[in-house]
């Protein structure tokens, strides 16, 4: 519906520190990272939890219902944070944690936080926080429908037009139900950059592949490095009865 008359709207610019409704039994410290729910509401950060920012304040919900207080966090700028394993060449790696201090360069299980901007000393370094993950790409490549057994050889997915980290892949169901994968009969996924490995994942009984319009995650140690210029591979090796009828391989990275 069109408008017939003005109106005034709230604006605001670049808003630092936004509240969200902070979800029953919670308790938030200062400093620590926040995520939400799947039902929208604030906790501390727990692994594969959207980030949304670090807390500006202390709020102790546990004993109030959902929302019945708000906690305010930081949604930009560059924050000290201590790594394991950090080192100059990780300037520019994207960060992930696991829990509201528990920031690491380890993708698996983890929440994406933001980027490496400097390192100050050993294990100490400066992130950018990047909430709205403004910083990371998506590359989405259709494998068309292979029939049993099928298989591909090493096939070009993306070519990087800048240097930058691949943090994550996924495969995602099409819409068909997955057939006759087993461990008898396995279906392997390996991602390449030149001759490195980079990503693998071998569904059989007991790592299911994705069932109707659901998705897998494949399992990163650390992000990997890329330069311009690089291309990404995928190799699918399909043995005996495995079907997995049409997917998505989606590339994440930053």
């Amino acid at each position: 519906m069109q408008l017939t008359t003005n109106r005034d709207l709230n604006h605001y610019i670049d808003r630092e520190l936004l509240a969200y409704p902070v979800a029953a039994g919670m308790h938030i410290f200062k400093g620590g990272l926040v995520g939400l729910k799947t039902d929208g509401y604030a906790r501390p950060l727990v692994g594969a939890d959207r980030f949304v920012g670090i807390a500006y304040e202390e709020v102790n919900n546990t004993g109030g219902a959902d929302g019945a207080v708000t906690v305010r966090v930081y949604t930009q700028g560059d924050f000290e944070m201590a790594i394991d394993g950090i080192d100059q060449a990780s300037v520019g790696q994207p960060v992930f944690a696991n829990s509201d201090d528990g920031e690491s360069l380890v993708t698996k299980d983890r929440s994406y936080v933001g980027c490496c901007r400097k390192v100050l000393s050993a294990g100490k370094t400066v992130v950018r926080i990047d909430p709205l993950q403004n910083r990371v790409h998506s590359v989405m490549h259709v494998v068309e429908d292979l029939a049993v057994a099928g298989n591909i050889a090493e096939r070009a997915v993306h070519a990087f037009a800048q240097s930058g980290w691949i943090s994550g892949f996924s495969v995602v169901n099409q819409g068909t139900a997955p057939t006759g994968i087993d461990d008898l009969n396995p279906l392997a996924i390996t991602f390449k950059v030149g001759a490195a490995t980079v990503g693998h994942v071998t569904f059989n009984t007991n790592t299911a592949f994705p069932d109707v319009n659901a998705a897998y995650h494949v399992s990163m140690t650390t992000s990997v490095a890329v330069v311009q210029g690089d291309v990404l591979t995928m190799t699918i090796e399909g043995t005996g009865t495995a079907d997995p009828g049409p997917f998505v391989v989606q590339v994440n990275y930053v």
